[in-house]
């Protein structure tokens, strides 16, 4: 997991987590980034698959928003792990989808006009666009089957 963020002198964020294996991608704006609200994206984010025991880890880096990584891990039930300082490549998962965000989002663009309607029709297309490491499935698709296999029919939220 990471944010994104927009104009250095705004507070709204975005809040990325992207599942390693499928390559589900799940958004949620920040109003700003303290360790509250990350824990809250994160729950909203990813309580379904935890409850499944999709969710066993979350690597993120040492900023301020992940300051309750302790809460987080006993709400999802997961083991939170930081990458070393300056060590970016060691959530490379996140950092590729961050750099996928940029296409749409590029840097210095404020997100203080940007709705969650507009931040989930994002994530959607992120979601449904094919992936060659999916052997060109999407990662919906991918979670789907997954899903599916564990539990039965279950909703994915698009």
């Amino acid at each position: 997991t990471d944010n994104v963020e927009g104009l250095r002198s705004q507070s709204k964020a975005l809040s990325v987590s992207v599942e390693r294996n499928t390559r589900l991608t799940r958004i949620s704006l920040l109003p700003n980034q303290t360790g509250v609200n990350k824990t809250k994206a994160l729950r909203r984010e990813l309580g379904i698959y935890a409850k499944l025991g999709l969710v066993k880890t979350i690597t993120c880096d040492r900023g301020k928003e992940n300051s309750k990584h302790k809460l987080t891990s006993k709400q999802l039930g997961t083991t939170v792990y930081f990458c070393n300082a300056y060590h970016s490549w060691e959530k490379g998962t996140v950092e590729n989808m961050n750099g996928r965000i940029r296409r749409y989002i590029p840097k210095k663009t404020s997100l203080e006009n940007l709705t969650q309607r507009q931040v989930s029709s994002l994530e959607n297309i992120l979601n449904n666009t094919p992936r060659k490491c999916l052997n060109f499935l999407t990662p919906n698709e991918r979670m789907a089957q997954i899903t599916n296999q564990l539990s039965g029919a279950l909703p994915l939220r698009m």
